[in-house]
């Protein structure tokens, strides 16, 4: 779940395979763009998600996405109640992903 609350610590988001231990100063496991944009999903309903976010962007089908803030677009799969939320990033490029420590929140932090 996000949230605006503001967590006290981070721990860096790794997928699977990444080892922190193995990055060398000013190296970080992040998310790339070159669109300017991001993402984040529960990894169990990508398919569907995803599918109900192509909809929204490229087919322009109306209900299948939400503008829930300026910048910020979600889509829900009604099935399993997860979302994907996608957002604006500063630029393009290799953004570093944490967990918010309060809670079990994923933000990026720019």
């Amino acid at each position: 779940m996000l949230s605006a609350e503001t967590p006290v610590s981070w721990e860096l988001g790794l997928a699977e395979g990444d080892d922190a231990r193995l990055l060398r100063d000013g190296e970080i496991f992040g998310s790339d763009t070159d669109g300017a944009a991001g993402s984040f999903a529960d990894a169990s309903a990508w398919e569907a998600l995803a599918d109900k976010y192509r909809r929204h962007l490229v087919d322009r089908e109306h209900g299948a996405a939400e503008s829930v803030s300026d910048g910020y677009i979600r889509t829900t799969d009604e099935a399993t109640g997860s979302d994907l939320v996608s957002f604006y990033t500063s630029g393009d490029g290799r953004f570093p992903c944490g967990w918010g420590a309060r809670t079990p929140e994923i933000s990026c932090v720019s």
